[in-house]
């Protein structure tokens, strides 16, 4: 059996050649294998750039419409304080709006204001495939704070809904003595304080999406006047940045 053995070097010259040609060869492969998972993290973080700004695109309207209903929410919350306050003996029941699209619980509402469908699966998923390392900073900062108060929203949604429940009683006409009535204005003082969280949130969410010139799904226009239709003037304009 023949081995070919190396050929020796003659001289620094020829080390030198041979030892470059070894030394551009391994840049190569290495600056080929980078280019390519530069590519692919390119294609990753523009996809998911693209699903962040969908779930943006939901959670911005949802929150321009609950923004726009606050003023009807205050009004009918100072109606039941209003009412709550009277020295009267006797309570007369009260039914509060129900948007038309709601289904209709077996009991009348007092309060029960819409619940928005926030959601964050964009944003967990961009964290679980590390896409958001591959993002600008200052959208990942934006989007982290988006989905992040997103989340608060929907905790609140159902710490308000729980304390809407515990009105029920309200509705129906009964004697009320003044004991009951701080208790329901206890009550109703928890649901204003959650309420204005919600709201102090979305409009948090509102601001953060503008900056992003992130557009609320289709039919915003058509939304706010129905419900204006509905409630009245006490849905409000909203001057949305990413408009």
């Amino acid at each position: 059996m023949d081995i070919h053995k190396p050929k020796p070097w003659h001289g620094i010259r020829e080390f030198l050649k041979e030892y470059m040609i070894i030394v551009v060869g391994v840049l190569t492969a290495l600056g080929g294998e980078q280019a390519v998972e530069w590519l692919h993290w390119r294609h990753v973080a523009e996809q998911a750039d693209r699903k962040l700004a969908e779930g943006v695109s939901a959670d911005v309207f949802n929150a321009l419409l609950r923004v726009a209903m606050q003023p009807c929410v205050k009004s009918r919350t100072l109606e039941l304080s209003k009412a709550l306050l009277s020295d009267e003996p006797a309570w007369r029941g009260t039914t509060g709006y129900l948007m038309p699209n709601i289904v209709k619980s077996a009991l009348p509402p007092v309060i029960r204001e819409p619940k928005g469908n926030y959601a964050r699966n964009a944003w967990d998923v961009a964290v679980a495939q590390g896409a958001i390392l591959h993002l600008p900073d200052e959208r990942v900062s934006a989007y982290s704070r988006i989905y992040g108060f997103s989340q608060k929203v929907m905790e609140q949604e159902t710490a308000e809904g729980d304390l809407e429940a515990r009105l029920v009683p309200l509705a129906y006409d009964q004697p009320l003595s003044r004991e009951q009535r701080t208790g329901f204005l206890t009550v109703l003082a928890q649901l204003d304080y959650a309420q204005t969280r919600e709201v102090s949130w979305n409009q948090r969410i509102i601001s953060d999406a503008g900056q992003l010139k992130v557009k609320p799904l289709p039919g915003l226009k058509a939304a706010l006047a129905q419900v204006r239709a509905q409630r009245g003037p006490c849905v409000q304009d909203i001057d949305y940045p990413g408009a």
